[in-house]
């Protein structure tokens, strides 16, 4: 599945979705492995994978955020990095006003995790991969 990040609502919790029969419940089903932030290659990776099921071969899903510009790293030093609380596309603040893409084309997106932990990020396209 691949996404633009105009096709995202404004504001609108993104960490539940349907596509085709299926609904995808990112806060309660899945737990976050690993993400990675490649600045080289504008991209910022998120593996989840299923909490009933771990390790089964249908378990993860792989999100991609490309064309993706880290702006916001935030992590307390203890804390549950496995829950995403909430992700959405939001507005940004670009020279004094409140914008919804970049002049490239990029939505902004928040993602909170249960711990307080917070990344924010720019980014134009997401895939979803079912691994």
């Amino acid at each position: 599945m691949t996404f633009e990040s105009s096709d995202f609502e404004l504001f609108k919790d993104l960490t539940s979705f349907d596509h085709g029969s299926r609904t995808f419940d990112l806060h309660n089903d899945y737990f976050c492995k690993s993400f990675n932030y490649d600045a080289e290659n504008k991209s910022l990776t998120i593996e989840l994978e299923l909490r009933r099921n771990p390790g089964a071969d249908d378990s993860k899903l792989i999100i991609i955020f490309n064309f993706a510009k880290l702006t916001k790293f935030k992590f307390p030093s203890k804390g549950d990095f496995e829950t995403i609380d909430i992700l959405y596309r939001g507005r940004f603040n670009e020279n004094g006003n409140l914008s919804d893409f970049s002049s490239e084309g990029q939505g902004y997106f928040y993602l909170d995790f249960e711990s307080g932990g917070q990344l924010e990020f720019f980014s134009r396209q997401i895939q979803v991969l079912e691994i």
